[in-house]
């Protein structure tokens, strides 16, 4: 049998002996905890590691994505969880660790801030942008509003877009700061 792990959750991934057995592109995979290259691609002996607690909310996300395909999404069933691994996340007795509590905590955060940002973007939207040769990336929105760099100011948040504002409110959203982009006049839309 092939087997890996991903915060701690052992699954038989032998139907793909193809990818995660000796001489696939996944084989580094096998017989570890990789969580962390499953989102950072460091496939290397150092990036192959269990650790994840400095992710960034979209990383953590990331994980926890590759966590469910294994336990439910993955084709056919083809790959099935088998235990649980002694170490950062469970201790011998199979119960959670402290680590694994902090995974739950920074996952159900992510998703908590993953909704507030879909709400955000529905006052705030994404700005159109264009790139030429010679000019660079120019930025505008529609109807009256301009556009502004924001930026999160938030620990595990280090998404920033550009997003459409309106010229007599630019209030940014709570956690975020605004910012015009180089070459937009403050008024330009």
């Amino acid at each position: 049998p092939i087997y890996l792990a991903i915060v701690g959750h052992v699954f038989d991934v032998t139907a793909g002996r193809a990818y995660y057995g000796d001489g696939g592109g996944y084989s580094f995979f096998s017989g570890t905890d990789g969580a962390r290259a499953f989102v950072s691609g460091n496939f290397s002996e150092d990036g192959v590691v269990d650790t994840v607690d400095d992710f960034d909310y979209e990383q953590i996300l990331g994980v926890e994505h590759w966590l469910k395909f294994y336990q439910t999404e993955n084709e056919g069933q083809k790959y099935f969880q088998v235990g649980l691994l002694v170490g950062r996340y469970f201790d011998r007795e199979g119960q959670p660790t402290k680590a694994m509590h902090m995974y739950w905590d920074r996952v159900k955060e992510a998703k908590a801030y993953e909704e507030k940002k879909k709400q955000e973007t529905n006052v705030w939207p994404n700005c159109d942008s264009r790139w030429e040769q010679g000019k660079g990336t120019t930025y505008s929105c529609l109807h009256d509003k301009v556009p502004r760099k924001l930026t999160p100011l938030i620990k595990y948040d280090k998404t920033i877009r550009c997003a459409c504002f309106k010229k007599d409110d630019l209030s940014p959203p709570p956690g975020k700061s605004i910012a015009v982009y180089p070459g937009c006049d403050a008024e330009d839309s």
